[in-house]
């Protein structure tokens, strides 16, 4: 995976339907997705989001001169995390979180996870949390029940692509009664 590149999709010109609803779950899976600690080699200190706070999972320190090329390996040595370095360079927040992530035995190269569960793995129902934690129900104006979608027997990504349907109609029924009142 090339180190920067990871963030820079754009929704194009003429975006398939299947391509725009990736592109509008962008901010969930922002939200949610972190670089797990390998050899540290394809991590960025400075861009990627790989400590492990729920809130910001980038590093909090000013970039240091110089510094702004520098991976999570260079902050290993011998497997393990070098803490007068680390103590060194960044605020006592990002010194704290990085301390705490456990660096693995043997070396395997960096890899995605979902940070919002223990097996790292993203599923539907957690990507539909993560938009209501961050204000994107606009369920409330109609009050449709979430639940009930989530429950019907049928494959994730159908649910997710009728839920993405529901709130489009939902978002354009609020905007309407907005501007007619």
């Amino acid at each position: 995976m090339m180190r920067g590149k990871e963030n820079k999709a754009s929704i194009g010109s003429n975006p398939s339907y299947l391509w725009r609803s990736i592109y509008a779950s962008r901010p969930i899976l922002l939200h949610g997705c972190r670089k797990r600690v390998g050899d540290g080699s394809t991590i960025s200190i400075w861009r990627d989001p790989w400590l492990l706070d729920p809130n910001e999972p980038h590093i909090q320190t000013k970039i240091i001169d110089g510094l702004d090329q520098a991976v999570v390996a260079d902050l290993i040595d011998g497997g393990k995390w070098n803490e007068a370095l680390i103590r060194c360079l960044f605020n006592q927040r990002d010194v704290g979180l990085i301390l705490e992530i456990p660096l693995p035995l043997s070396v395997y190269e960096d890899d995605w996870f979902w940070f919002l569960n223990k097996k790292g793995e993203y599923v539907v129902k957690e990507g539909y949390r993560v938009s209501l934690d961050m204000g994107f129900e606009e369920a409330g104006v109609i009050g449709v029940s979430w639940d009930r979608l989530w429950k019907i027997q049928v494959l994730a990504k159908v649910k997710f692509m009728v839920w993405r349907i529901l709130r489009d109609v939902f978002t354009l029924q609020s905007q309407f009664v907005e501007k007619t009142c």
